[in-house]
């Protein structure tokens, strides 16, 4: 070791050596880098990963519009359903109205019950 210290040639062969290798191995692996962006497997990997975002991305966007839809006929037949049970509450209550309103007309009805007055059960 001492005999490489002292002398001077060959230690700096060996560092103009190395600082060469290292340029070599960082142009070799620049050139490698532009291989790789220049290979047929980069270009398929490329391609596919386009079009693997944009089929991704129609997904969501129809994913998206299918869940505006079904929420707003989800709400639609919530209001029919509402407005279809009123409609039934209030054929229910005429058809109550109606029977009553027959009932007071209908004169055996009140000469069986004349002197009675329905009102009074409510008071």
């Amino acid at each position: 070791m001492m005999k490489n210290l002292t002398n001077n040639k060959s230690s700096r062969n060996y560092f103009k050596e190395w600082f060469s290798i290292r340029k070599k191995d960082k142009e070799e692996k620049a050139n490698l880098n532009l291989k790789i962006y220049h290979s047929i497997g980069f270009h398929l990997v490329l391609s596919f990963s386009i079009l693997l975002c944009f089929v991704v991305f129609i997904g969501i966007f129809t994913y998206k519009r299918a869940e505006k839809a079904m929420i707003n006929q989800y709400k639609s037949s919530n209001l029919n359903t509402i407005d279809m049970t009123s409609k039934y509450l209030t054929l229910g209550i005429d058809d109550v109205k109606a029977s009553v309103f027959q009932y007071t007309m209908d004169n055996t009805f009140n000469r069986l019950f004349g002197d009675f007055n329905t009102f009074q059960l409510f008071r």
